[in-house]
């Protein structure tokens, strides 16, 4: 089999016009779908008579239930759809060795399939869901995994990882987007702006006193590859082998083994972490502040902008929301031994 000279760390997962393999079996797209869902509902429900409910407990449970039955109704449509489209199951006893002995020393239990995807082209994807744990190959990476099966081992270790968590970005990431954000489509009788403001502004606080208190009990904690621990080779560095036939050059081993900055990660900086979230807190709260007294002197617009009325007392929540996490960020970058957490 011929090297690809021209192979990039990755390519083999690519997807779409830039990829190698179909927009359909994009990871992200679930979360593409959801997403334009919930910028569309709106503009939908305006040529359709409103939804509407008195604003109880009991009805909040009801639209709950409702609209995860629905999201997780057209999620698993759309994983059928796949499943339907690209289920070509094939046998390939070597390759399937290889498979085996990885799951064995890894210690992973998922069984995934094998789909074939006729492409002239490096096709390696995981693709996980309710409805199938797969690998997707094309031949010609059959061919090039065959022809090193040590460094075949490793990268097929690192898609079986990717498989072996339950399907989060597939199924209960678009869950936890969508659910939230339906609630906005409602007319809750009973519900004022003032009453709504309070309630979201007890929930971002406690969303905040919730990052405290994981900070207090140490932060999150790095996390090794678990590949990498057990043949104590990177999995990118064996693509190269696989795929290019040749070892990553420089400027790829450090893309590679480039630590990335993480500011819940307070390991050895714990005084910058908390001093990092205190300062966040007191400069978005003063933020808030200035701008919530902006916003009471402004004049109340009459017919046709009312509407922007209400949604100016919305403002100073959302400015407290993303300025809390951009200054918590940007001060532990400034804060933080960069030998450690960069």
């Amino acid at each position: 089999m011929y090297p690809e000279v021209d192979y990039k760390i990755g390519f083999e997962k690519g997807v779409g016009r830039e990829g190698n393999a179909p927009y359909l079996l994009y990871s992200i797209l679930p979360l593409d779908i959801v997403f334009f869902l919930v910028v569309l509902m709106p503009a939908f429900t305006n040529y359709i008579r409103p939804i509407s409910f008195q604003f109880s407990l009991y009805n909040l449970l009801l639209w709950f239930t409702f609209s995860l039955a629905v999201i997780l109704l057209i999620l698993i449509s759309f994983q059928l759809v796949l499943r339907k489209r690209f289920r070509k199951l094939y046998s390939c006893p070597e390759l399937e060795e290889i498979i085996s002995r990885a799951k064995k020393r890894m210690g992973f239990s998922r069984h995934a399939e094998l789909w074939m995807l006729q492409s002239s082209k490096q096709v390696l994807l995981p693709l996980s869901g309710l409805m199938y744990h797969s690998i997707v190959i094309s031949k010609r990476t059959e061919e090039d995994l065959l022809t090193s099966p040590e460094n075949a081992e490793i990268v097929l270790a690192d898609i079986l990882k990717d498989l072996e968590d339950q399907p989060v970005l597939s199924t209960w990431f678009p869950v936890l987007l969508y659910v939230p954000f339906s609630f906005f489509q409602v007319q809750w009788i009973g519900l004022t702006t003032s009453l709504a403001l309070s309630i979201l502004w007890v929930f971002y606080w406690i969303m905040i006193t919730t990052e405290g208190i994981w900070l207090a009990a140490g932060g999150r904690v790095r996390e090794k590859n678990p590949v990498l621990i057990e043949y104590n080779t990177h999995p990118d560095v064996a693509r190269c082998h696989v795929f290019r036939k040749s070892p990553p050059n420089e400027d790829e081993l450090q893309s590679i083994f480039k630590i990335a900055h993480d500011p819940l990660n307070i390991t050895n900086n714990r005084l910058a972490g908390f001093s990092s979230y205190f300062l966040s807190i007191i400069v978005s709260t003063g933020l808030v502040l200035v701008l919530t007294l902006w916003i009471s002197a402004l004049p109340v617009l009459s017919a046709p902008f009312e509407a922007v009325n209400s949604f100016l007392l919305f403002v100073p929540i959302i400015v407290a929301l993303i300025g809390f996490h951009a200054l918590f960020y940007y001060f532990t970058k400034r804060f933080y031994n960069t030998s450690d957490s960069d």
